[in-house]
């Protein structure tokens, strides 16, 4: 088999999430969802009990992520009511809400560890995966605005759905090698073992995109192209303080050093080794 074969085969069969995979996480959000409608909405209000304001975002929703998730990150969309009631809550109203969802949630899952953590609720199953659930509100330009337990409580903004968009835009141009791109870095992220965020991934490639002014992606391009990320991995600066989202302009701050700065500059020590051996 030629190389991209290879490539081929191994983005298609073997890094994205399996349809037994899939079905076990949609039938959790489902059951949360319908859990949450019934709590926060009236029945008439609803379509689908199991899928009407939720959201799934994070790599998932992204269509970046690769099989065997460990956790999905999900928007459920509050009334603007809870919004204005635990606005005015004395106290952290913040945590609360979290606390309040937590509390609802074990209803369903009375055996399951649930804790609100900070930004997000926390749904950890026993089979090792979590589902991290963000309450929000979404808002008239289609961000969302989510509660912040931390210091005393607080309102913060997320913009996931300009993320999503971006990435589907992305893989509707380049006919899903986008994803697949996205998929061997986090692949070779988990198996050399190292913190990268997901997002940062997806925005480093969309931006490599841009600067080279790609116009089209083959299988027959990933020899150079896996070459080509990896230089500009490499040529980051480790310091900078933030980057900015694709889509979003979101800020994905640098809280871990950079790391894979120096580990795609070995990364491609390597593949420029390999290279310098067949000559």
């Amino acid at each position: 088999m030629s190389l991209s074969n290879d490539f081929k085969e191994f983005c298609e069969d073997e890094l994205p999430m399996t349809d037994e995979e899939w079905e076990k996480w949609e039938n959790r959000l489902k059951e949360i969802t319908k859990r949450l409608n019934r709590k926060f909405y009236s029945l008439d209000e609803l379509d689908d009990q199991e899928t009407d304001n939720g959201l799934i975002v994070g790599s998932v929703g992204r269509t970046t992520a690769v099989r065997n998730v460990s956790d999905f990150d999900y928007i459920f969309s509050l009334p603007s009511e809870v919004y204005r009631r635990f606005d005015s809550y004395e106290g952290n109203g913040q945590s609360a809400l979290l606390q309040e969802i937590k509390n609802e949630l074990l209803k369903r899952y009375p055996n399951t560890k649930i804790k609100g953590d900070g930004q997000v609720v926390v749904i950890d199953f026993s089979d090792g995966g979590k589902i991290e659930l963000v309450p929000a509100f979404e808002k008239s330009d289609g961000n969302f605005k989510y509660p912040d337990s931390r210091n005393g409580g607080s309102w913060k903004t997320t913009k996931p759905k300009f993320e999503i968009e971006k990435c589907k835009s992305l893989n509707s141009n380049f006919n899903s090698h986008f994803s697949n791109l996205t998929r061997l870095i986090r692949q070779w992220k988990n198996h050399m073992g190292f913190s990268f965020k997901g997002l940062l991934i997806d925005t480093l490639i969309s931006d490599l995109i841009d600067d080279k002014g790609i116009s089209e992606i083959y299988y027959s391009d990933y020899n150079i192209l896996l070459k080509d990320i990896f230089e500009y991995f490499s040529n980051q600066d480790k310091n900078r303080e933030y980057w900015y989202a694709l889509g979003s302009n979101q800020k994905i701050y640098n809280n871990d050093g950079a790391k894979f700065v120096n580990k795609a500059k070995q990364a491609l020590k390597k593949i420029e080794d390999a290279s310098e051996e067949k000559l």
